[in-house]
């Protein structure tokens, strides 16, 4: 009989949903989720393991990700503020 080992591993899901209301929802979804996948990938880059601190960063990054996402849209020619460049 083959003797079977345990290992412990870690693992992160991410996903972002689109409402079928909004036209860019699906590019905004696909935007939102990169961003989320990339600070996990920057926690573990950084040895960071403690669940609620990869959970703060990828939230960081959804708000952040969603705001540059809809701002440009918003406002192509301006700054975060309104105000035009």
């Amino acid at each position: 009989m083959t003797e079977v080992k345990s290992i412990i591993v870690e693992a992160v899901g991410v996903s972002a949903n689109a409402s079928p209301n909004n036209p860019l929802g699906k590019r905004a979804a696909v935007v939102i989720e990169a961003a989320m996948s990339t600070a996990v990938l920057e926690c573990m880059a950084a040895g960071i393991a403690d669940p609620a601190e990869i959970r703060a960063q990828m939230l960081a990054a959804r708000d952040k990700a969603k705001a540059d996402f809809y701002g440009a849209l918003l406002n192509p020619n301006g700054d975060d503020n309104g105000n035009d460049k």
